[in-house]
């Protein structure tokens, strides 16, 4: 599922507790959701998530445009929770309404992730990374060992 060429420690960062912390509405069909984690980095180097970008797929059909409200920097040695903003855009209206609007309650095994993001570590060249229809339960499993 994921791939990066270099810098091989970020493997050691551990990624726990993936949760949504918050929703904020900014019209009917944009919000901004706080994605809370926690993470451990044991390594002696910045890791930074510079930019993610995709689409949400709702039983393989386009539903929620996101991207990444701001870059998230973790400290060397750092053990702490961490928000990651992610803005979204609905690109289909009628499937948040069939969903429900509590987001909590989705089934996640409706829904797949196409996207990509960039991480830096350190001095290292950033790494792109892509994700393709990778079931959002599978990326949390992922997350959370």
């Amino acid at each position: 599922m994921l791939l990066l060429v270099s810098c091989n420690d970020y493997r050691k960062i551990e990624v726990s507790n993936v949760s949504i912390n918050s929703v904020k509405i900014k019209s009917t069909t944009k919000a901004t959701l706080e994605v809370k984690a926690e993470v451990k980095n044991p390594t002696k180097k910045c890791i930074s998530l510079l930019n993610a970008e995709g689409m949400l797929l709702k039983e393989n059909k386009d539903f929620i445009l996101f991207s990444l409200a701001d870059t998230v920097t973790l400290a060397p040695g750092a053990d702490m929770t961490i928000i990651i903003p992610v803005d979204g855009k609905v690109v289909d209206p009628i499937g948040i309404l069939s969903s429900g609007l509590d987001i909590k309650s989705w089934n996640k095994d409706n829904f797949s992730v196409e996207g990509a993001f960039t991480v830096k570590m350190g001095k290292c060249v950033k790494q792109r990374v892509k994700i393709n229809n990778t079931p959002v339960r599978t990326i949390l499993d992922y997350l959370r060992k």
